[in-house]
């Protein structure tokens, strides 16, 4: 849900889509927001059995993307994403893979 000046608050929008890929099994969310009104929304999802971490954005011109696997986290071993945005739009996730942390950064 966002607020706008001009037009008050606006309707609830669905970050994941309701499909068959995407039906319910997903936990661990985390968001961030940037300054420029940009978003990314992190999660895991175990519809595949896999437990992959998935991440999908928000772009205040166009709306959220289609979501997709974050690239190098570890299907079933990728756990606990977190996410934080820094003063120029760009975006940081981190999870835990067994004993290590790792990190990812999206511009």
């Amino acid at each position: 849900m966002r607020y706008t000046a001009a037009a008050g608050w606006q309707p609830v929008e669905s970050v994941t889509p309701e499909t068959a890929i995407h039906s319910g099994l997903e936990f661990d969310f985390d968001v961030a927001a940037a300054g420029d009104g940009n978003m990314m929304f992190v999660y895991i999802d175990k519809t595949d059995s896999t437990g992959s971490i998935y991440d999908t954005a928000y772009a205040a011109a166009s709306g959220w993307s289609a979501p997709q696997p974050l690239p190098f986290a570890t299907p079933k071993i990728a756990v606990n994403p977190q996410i934080i945005a820094d003063g120029l739009g760009r975006f940081v996730v981190v999870w835990r893979e067994g004993l290590r942390i790792r990190a990812d950064r999206f511009e």
